[in-house]
């Protein structure tokens, strides 16, 4: 286990933000500014035209100087917007508290903050929750087990947003009439466990319990979360919703307490940035759009140029190769190992070896889905189960011929709603 990073610092908007158009499950999202412009800080700069889509803000303000496909931006596949920032971080007029009174305010707000990722694949979260029954659905289950050893970025924001997050549990529970929530954590994290039970004791919260996890694996997955706090065994053919419970992430719950309190959309977001290449590890609040570069220039750059960069996680997270990846709201965490930490596998064929198969929970075939994906066949994705995934990543970690398994699932789900 790598040592724990205990601050969390704000990093400075880099002299360019470069923000993606793909940062939700559709990849439809249009800009409506032009090269010229000036934006806020907050400012609507793009939208999308999927229900399961959601608007993207300005995370720096400056002038707009490109709109550009340019393939130099290795890892984006689509339009960004290039801001040149003006270094005052100028907030946007319209960034004002949201009213909740009734769930459809509540469900308004959020689509027009942004959020996305409540449960994975990038989805709109106000799209997630309008999908739920307010009638059958009773239980918040709220993951906040961190899926790897590299990073703990939950762990701080836990300690240091702790009232955020019992205040985004509590909207949640309020507009979509859930009755009970349960956080998980995991056990050895006990300055977090501590903060966010004193924060439940202060408020007198009687239908909020912190649940520590045991060590199981994958400790992140929400269905190893649902049966640790609430006892229910997910089969394969169950979703949350079959037992009633609405599940959500620790940092999608934080940013929402957040929120209703400033009003400020999701333009930065809380990642680690760690591995042995790394100078200074950190936990660092992050401009979406900033490169890789440039964060980790402010990490103190590389010890050595890495063998392995990662964006997300080493299990689900997808390789990139080089600095000019920008941050999108779905990454978490950039990982950069020498090569005696983690060796490099170069992709080759499958070898039909079924080792994916084998350690899926749910009994799926990552083979079949990942040729069906390069067929783009999205009714052979439908008929093999795809959108039953629950990108536990364990499929990706095994397989002997390095296929990007993590990633074409989460563009194969894309591909399926476009």
């Amino acid at each position: 286990m790598m040592m724990k990073i205990a601050d969390l610092e704000t990093m400075p908007v880099p002299e360019y933000v470069y923000i993606p158009m793909t940062q939700n499950y559709s990849r439809h999202c249009m800009p409506f500014v032009a090269v010229g412009d000036h934006v806020k800080v907050g400012q609507p700069i793009a939208y999308s035209e999927a229900n399961k889509g959601a608007p993207i803000h300005a995370s720096a303000s400056g002038e707009i100087v490109k709109i550009t496909e340019d393939a130099d931006l290795q890892g984006v596949d689509d339009k960004v917007i290039v801001i040149k920032t003006d270094q005052e971080q100028r907030v946007w007029e319209g960034v004002q508290p949201p009213k909740f009174d009734t769930r459809a305010d509540f469900l308004k707000a959020l689509e027009q903050s942004g959020m996305i990722g409540m449960e994975g694949a990038c989805l709109a979260t106000h799209a997630q929750l309008d999908e739920k029954s307010i009638e059958n659905d009773k239980i918040l289950v709220i993951n906040g087990a961190e899926w790897t050893k590299y990073t703990d970025f939950e762990w701080t924001l836990m300690k240091k947003d702790a009232e955020d997050i019992i205040e985004g549990a509590c909207l949640t529970m309020k507009f979509m009439g859930l009755e009970k929530c349960y956080i998980g954590v995991r056990e050895g994290e006990a300055d977090a466990i501590r903060k966010l039970k004193a924060c439940v004791t202060e408020k007198r919260l009687n239908t909020i319990e912190i649940v520590p996890l045991p060590q199981s694996c994958p400790p992140g997955s929400d269905r190893v979360v649902i049966y640790e706090t609430t006892g229910d065994i997910l089969a394969a053919n169950n979703l949350p919703e079959d037992f009633g419970i609405v599940v959500a992430s620790i940092s999608s719950i934080a940013f929402l307490g957040s929120y209703a309190k400033s009003g400020m959309p999701l333009v930065r977001r809380v990642i680690s940035v760690e591995g042995s290449a790394v100078k200074e590890p950190k936990n660092l609040m992050v401009p979406i759009g900033a490169q890789v570069s440039d964060i980790v220039e402010y990490c103190g750059g590389y010890v050595e140029e890495p063998k392995k960069l990662v964006m997300g996680g080493p299990a689900m997270g997808r390789n990139v190769p080089n600095g000019n990846v920008p941050l999108s709201k779905d990454n978490n965490s950039i990982l950069a190992f020498r090569e005696e930490e983690i060796p490099v596998r170069e992709e080759i064929s499958c070898k039909n070896c079924d080792s994916c198969k084998r350690v899926c929970p749910i009994h799926l075939d990552p083979e079949q889905l990942y040729d069906a994906f390069e067929a783009k066949d999205v009714h052979q994705l439908k008929e093999l189960g795809l959108e039953k995934c629950t990108e536990c990543g364990r499929c990706a970690f095994v397989c002997p011929a390095a296929k990007p398994l993590s990633y074409m699932i989460e563009q194969a789900k894309i591909l399926i709603q476009s």
